[in-house]
């Protein structure tokens, strides 16, 4: 009502940021998969990719780790493991209810995995149970200096375009609306988050954060809850 440009800045694909949106009674810009993806104005402007070229190196190395590999299109996620498969369709489309709902789509072996490449964004490999595992591919994934790797919780990794990241979408967002970079206010709770709170005039942690965002933030303010 103030006047003031509002986006959400999800790593979560599209759709899944259109669902939060729907639920909101004002106008929002969105920043999702981890600003590989803007829209504003109600039109998609940027839109970032990892090249399809470099997709098949990732399939195997998540199989060498027995670990799950998802990709985020804009409008559904692709799952090396069926496990994984039904997990998310759940969180998606029940926990998060909405009147959106996302496909999750069980990607059988490699050439259904590349069949699926074009529409690609940004991945994702998540578990609950290995810790180490995610680590140590963490590794491998920042030794290949392809992407940008960041994490929103201590048990997933996120593989994104190499030239995206929260902060430089929220700067062209900012552009596109005459904003100057100093009068960006940003809010996060997770270490991909990190380069909004930095980019942002005022860098905000949620007191549920990391301790990383914490200590980079301008100001903590209280849980997300």
């Amino acid at each position: 009502q103030a006047g003031h440009v509002v986006s959400i800045a999800t790593g979560r694909l599209y759709k899944s940021a259109c669902k939060i949106r729907h639920a909101v009674p004002t106008k929002l810009e969105i920043i999702c998969s981890n600003g590989a993806v803007i829209e504003s104005g109600g039109k998609i402007i940027r839109r970032d990719q990892i090249p399809p070229k470099i997709l098949k190196g990732l399939y195997s190395l998540a199989k060498d780790h027995d670990l799950s590999l998802a990709f985020d299109s804009l409008y559904a996620v692709y799952h090396t493991q069926l496990g994984w498969t039904f997990r998310m369709s759940y969180f998606s489309n029940v926990i998060n209810k909405g009147v959106l709902s996302i496909r999750n789509v069980h990607v059988r072996n490699l050439d259904q995995y590349m069949k699926y490449a074009p529409y690609y964004i940004n991945g994702i490999v998540i578990s609950h149970t290995s810790p180490e595992r995610i680590a140590a591919l963490r590794l491998e994934l920042e030794a290949m200096d392809l992407f940008n790797i960041e994490s929103s919780a201590h048990n997933n990794v996120e593989i994104i375009p190499r030239n995206s990241n929260k902060g430089s979408a929220a700067l062209i967002l900012a552009q596109r609306h005459g904003i100057d970079p100093e009068d960006i206010i940003g809010f996060g709770d997770g270490e991909n988050d990190l380069k909004l709170i930095e980019t942002a005039g005022i860098g905000i942690a949620m007191g549920n954060a990391s301790d990383l965002l914490k200590s980079r933030a301008d100001l903590i303010i209280g849980d997300h809850n």
